[in-house]
């Protein structure tokens, strides 16, 4: 799962930070997931779970009080990135997802599961993904008293269907549904560096499990985030993990030598 988002870090990476903090006298972790990503399937989710007991079980070498707090939310594809063409999951799915790992880690009391309304995830749905014609949704929202809406305490999930319905709008076609590649976008006029065929690819590779590794030590993929605003990545070393090059013109036999100008101190009020 972590390839699909492009998270290139691996379980030896995490484990090695945890017990780095739990040795350094740290009593509690907090890690953060999403769910509902793409080609998610139930084992993913309770994964979360053998993760966080993995954790806790490495705290416990080092601390009586060792516990780790897991925050889920759900996955809200955005515009601009690969998964724009993802249909979200409806929030009845994330909530039997969320429950799944409610019962997983119930019974260890050093586990604390805290997640985000699945309803507030579908509101954002709306708004992350939408065209000029949902500010007539979110104009209703707000004349009849949706305000705060990002308190959960305020949130009222049926508000918003009823202004996407008095708006003639269908929460399932601007939420839910999946996007095909020659479908025009409703923010496609709007450049944001990243070509739109390499976003295509990008989500074609993600759905095939496939990571790209950090663009600084390999050939230029032609993202276009550097070569559409003619920037050069000028790093200090030209291996990683201390630097590299978007290879855009960069001279990788030179990139390690810092120029260093040393100055005498200054004099400051005569001392």
């Amino acid at each position: 799962m972590r390839q699909i988002i492009n998270k290139m870090i691996t379980e030896d990476d995490l484990y090695g930070a945890v017990r780095s903090a739990y040795s350094q006298g740290w009593h509690r972790m907090k890690l953060y997931f999403l769910t509902g990503l793409p080609s998610e399937m139930d084992e993913d989710t309770l994964g979360i779970a053998e993760m966080a007991q993995n954790c806790v079980e490495i705290g416990a070498q080092y601390t009586k009080k060792a516990s780790v707090t897991v925050s889920l939310g759900g996955f809200v594809p955005k515009p601009h990135t690969p998964f724009q063409w993802f249909g979200q999951n409806k929030p009845e799915e994330l909530l039997r997802k969320v429950a799944l790992l409610r019962n997983e880690v119930r019974r260890n009391n050093r586990i604390q599961l805290k997640w985000h309304s699945p309803e507030a995830a579908t509101a954002e749905g709306i708004t992350s993904r939408g065209d000029r014609r949902i500010g007539r949704a979110i104009e209703y929202v707000w004349r009849r008293g949706g305000v705060f809406q990002e308190w959960s305490e305020h949130f009222d999930l049926t508000l918003w269907q009823e202004a996407m319905n008095a708006s003639g709008l269908s929460l399932d076609w601007y939420v839910h549904r999946h996007r095909e590649e020659d479908e025009v976008l409703p923010w496609d006029h709007i450049h944001a560096g990243l070509h739109k065929d390499f976003l295509w690819q990008d989500w074609q590779d993600a759905l095939a499990g496939y990571g790209l590794e950090d663009c600084r030590w390999t050939p230029c993929y032609d993202c276009g985030a550097c070569t559409e605003y003619g920037i050069e990545h000028v790093v200090a070393s030209p291996l990683p993990p201390n630097g590299g090059s978007q290879g855009t013109g960069q001279d990788l036999t030179t990139g390690h030598l810092v120029p260093v100008e040393l100055r005498p101190k200054a004099d400051v009020g005569g001392t």
